[in-house]
């Protein structure tokens, strides 16, 4: 629950007035974490996302040295070097959102079967609204607060009858459309349930949206100028208890990915499935396919979860899990999993969790 950490304000003007307020508030989680590889920690990319994040470090480094010579060089004038100081300022700054985001997606081998884990984030959002019902705003996590400085974490948006518009850290077109599965566990497990989306923007990307009747359009476009230039699309459509989706997307690395979603509700049972079909621009790699099905079964307090998904592999790396969850009220909820991951390589493929949940 968001706690109001500045009042709205109202200017009062002779056409209306305008309001702003501002909230902050967070997550957290406390519990233990199990990993039959020995406390390992699931990768939580894939393989395109890791090239793109090593791309940009890469460059980040060029600019570190390049901004580095330049203070070092006694021809160098006074502006040039306070610029350059600055340029060094920032790219190392953004170097180590990039590494701990790199650790992120390459995993790590951990240390023992069992660990304790816990985090606690704090996320600040403004919002306001013009004379005439404009809508605008944004939200930041607080350990993002660099990211969101330069437009690669957080987000802004505006917002009005021609729909909304979002700039920054914000998922691409098809990904907002049909979404992923549901997962398990209070950690995430790794993300096992989630297939995967190619625009995965590092740099600042646009995301539209536009609501009609029962369906919601979307469409999305990567930092201009970016050497791997990426598009996206997408719409779904409600039917009462039952959602369809479609999305595209595109990028001159990977190729064109195809995904298609559906979820139904049943009483106490929700089911969802997602299929995702790339044709990559790599030659002599063929056309790929990946899948994810989850369902949910609600008693009370209690939600029962289980997944089964295929990342981009063939059958027999299969990732699946189950979980369940119980609401404590106020924002917190007892959650645990166990998941099995396909695409570990390892005979060691069993991770699971325990712990408590919190949203403030």
């Amino acid at each position: 629950m968001n706690r109001i950490l500045l009042a709205s304000t109202a200017l009062v003007l002779s056409a209306g007035y305008a309001a702003a307020e501002v909230t902050v508030g967070g997550d957290a989680r406390a519990g233990v974490v199990y990993s039959e590889g020995g406390g390992a920690v699931a990768a939580g990319g894939t393989p395109a996302q890791q090239a793109q994040v090593e791309q940009a470090i890469t460059d980040l480094e060029a600019a570190v040295n390049a901004a580095q010579a330049t203070i070092n060089n006694p021809a160098s004038t006074a502006d040039q070097i306070e610029t350059a100081a600055l340029d060094l300022a920032e790219a190392n700054a953004a170097l180590v959102a990039l590494r701990d985001e790199l650790g992120d997606i390459i995993g790590s081998p951990g240390e023992g079967e069992f660990s304790f884990n816990s985090r606690i984030r704090i996320s600040f959002s403004a919002s306001g609204e013009t004379d005439n019902g404009l809508q605008f705003g944004g939200s930041v996590r607080a350990d993002n607060s660099e990211g969101g400085a330069d437009g690669t974490a957080g987000s802004v948006f505006v917002s009005g009858a021609f729909g909304k518009l979002s700039f920054g850290d914000v998922d691409s077109g098809g990904k907002a459309a049909v979404g992923q599965v549901s997962g398990v566990g209070y950690t995430g497990l790794g993300d096992l349930n989630e297939i995967t989306y190619i625009s995965t923007p590092v740099d600042e990307a646009v995301l539209y949206e536009y609501a009609f009747g029962g369906a919601t359009f979307y469409a999305s476009i990567d930092q201009i100028g970016d050497d791997n230039d990426a598009l996206s699309a997408g719409v779904s459509f409600g039917f009462g208890p039952a959602t369809l989706a479609l999305g595209y997307e595109t990028d001159d690395v990977t190729g064109d990915h195809i995904i298609v979603g559906a979820s139904a509700g049943f009483g106490d049972v929700t089911v969802k499935g997602v299929y995702g079909r790339l044709d990559s621009v790599a030659d002599g790699d063929d056309d790929s396919d990946q899948y994810a099905v989850s369902l949910d079964f609600a008693t009370g307090p209690t939600v029962l979860t289980a997944f089964v998904a295929d990342q981009f592999g063939d059958d027999d790396d299969l990732n699946y899990g189950l979980g369940a969850s119980y609401d404590l009220g106020g924002g917190a909820s007892l959650k645990g999993g166990v998941a099995h991951n396909g695409q570990s390589g390892d005979d060691d493929d069993l991770v699971a969790d325990f712990g408590v949940t919190m949203s403030f």
